[in-house]
């Protein structure tokens, strides 16, 4: 079978559920609430040096420049950068967490070209692209 096509019982188990209209009520909790606003506030409060704030902006309008793309990364998305740090349990956010999750974190948020797409563009690339044109800001001593 095809990769993330579900089998026919799968499937079948899926459309029978369909008609009750909140089957959320039938999920029991995995993390309780609390401990989830916990680590939002952990991952809003991880500090960022300016030099590293202007490097995600520019990495994200690089993608939104790029020729390959119709939407590159938004600010939505460049804001998710927080989190890395804060799970690592650091807290302040470096460009080497920024390196490491821009695939990650940003591949499915472009809307590629189709003819730039045809042609062989990727998602991937086009953040490849802008982390080896970006500088990376480094810290100053």
């Amino acid at each position: 079978p095809l990769s993330g096509i579900p089998t026919r019982e799968a499937m079948a188990a899926v459309l029978e559920g369909s008609a009750n209209p909140d089957r959320s009520k039938s999920l029991s909790a995995v993390i309780a609430s609390s401990a989830v606003a916990s680590m939002a506030d952990l991952a809003a409060e991880n500090h960022m040096e300016r030099s590293v704030v202007k490097y995600i902006a520019a990495l994200a309008a690089a993608t939104r420049a790029s020729e390959s793309t119709r939407i590159g990364v938004s600010t939505r998305g460049a804001l998710a950068m927080r989190v890395w740090a804060a799970a690592q349990g650091r807290p302040y956010v470096i460009p080497d967490d920024v390196r490491m999750l821009a695939q990650v974190v940003w591949a499915h948020r472009l809307v590629m070209d189709p003819d730039a797409e045809f042609a062989g563009a990727t998602p991937s690339g086009v953040i490849s692209e802008a982390l080896d044109v970006v500088p990376v800001p480094t810290v100053q001593k």
